[in-house]
């Protein structure tokens, strides 16, 4: 997972942003904020159920909006 860069030119800036982007790319700075501290099966079972709930929810407005939408172009 090592992350390279070639320096061309002197252009440090422009290597140190196109390294910053690659390592986004490389979902290093996820992984950090993961290892951050260590979580009980249970804390990563509470996340997942609490992710999956809010996709749910956000699933049924978005169903509720597209409904009311079509709804009031119907109506015009």
């Amino acid at each position: 997972m090592a992350v390279q860069v070639e320096v061309k030119d002197n252009r440090v800036q422009q290597a140190l942003s196109e390294l910053n982007r690659k390592r986004e790319e490389a979902g290093i700075p996820e992984e950090l904020r993961k290892r951050r501290y260590h979580m009980n099966g249970s804390e990563k079972r509470f996340l997942r159920e609490k992710r999956a709930y809010k996709h749910a929810v956000g699933e049924v407005v978005s169903e509720r909006v597209k409904w009311l939408m079509m709804r009031k172009k119907g109506g015009q």
